[in-house]
């Protein structure tokens, strides 16, 4: 099956814009997005709920690059962006944006931080995975026809985080 032209543009522009072609309202957009969530990362591991299920969680884990921010702890990638996705959503502090019909930010910005951190990508790099992530959620909010009886950024929200993740991995249009 032949690639739809509408999936291999947006393929394209996601895999050919860096940081440094982003306008600057748009880096600046991105730069507050991040400092909200790890703000709302911060207050939601302060529960003490949280703070024994990142206790439980990583209980059997061994550490790794990727800071649970807040619990004083590194951990795998993927736990790490687990744990601060969850504490980011705890107190419900978390941003949303009607256009993207969500709150792709908690979704997008635990996995691209906790990626960048394994991979020692620069911070150039996290933002920019940041905004395209964001701006692919966006993208598809705006191309469907969801109900919005349903919790829709659990759809798209999870595309947006695996498209940050293979920015910072260097991935091209077809990957």
């Amino acid at each position: 099956m032949e690639t739809p032209d509408y999936l291999r543009t947006l393929s394209n522009f996601l895999a050919r814009t860096t940081c440094a072609s982003l306008p600057a309202h748009v880096r600046a957009h991105g730069r507050v997005l991040l400092a909200d969530t790890i703000a709302a990362i911060g207050a939601g591991m302060r529960v003490p709920e949280m703070r024994r299920f990142v206790d439980a969680h990583l209980a059997d884990a061994g550490s790794g690059p990727a800071w649970v921010i807040g619990a004083g702890r590194r951990a795998r990638a993927s736990d790490a962006a687990f744990l601060n996705g969850t504490a980011a959503t705890w107190l419900e502090l978390n941003e949303g944006s009607l256009r993207a019909r969500g709150h792709p930010s908690v979704q997008v910005i635990p996995a691209a931080v906790a990626t960048a951190q394994a991979l020692d990508a620069s911070g150039a790099d996290l933002l920019a995975a940041i905004v395209l992530g964001y701006e692919a959620c966006a993208r598809l909010a705006a191309a469907a026809n969801v109900r919005l009886a349903i919790h829709p950024h659990g759809t798209w929200g999870v595309i947006g985080a695996a498209v940050a993740v293979g920015k910072l991995h260097g991935f091209d249009a077809t990957q």
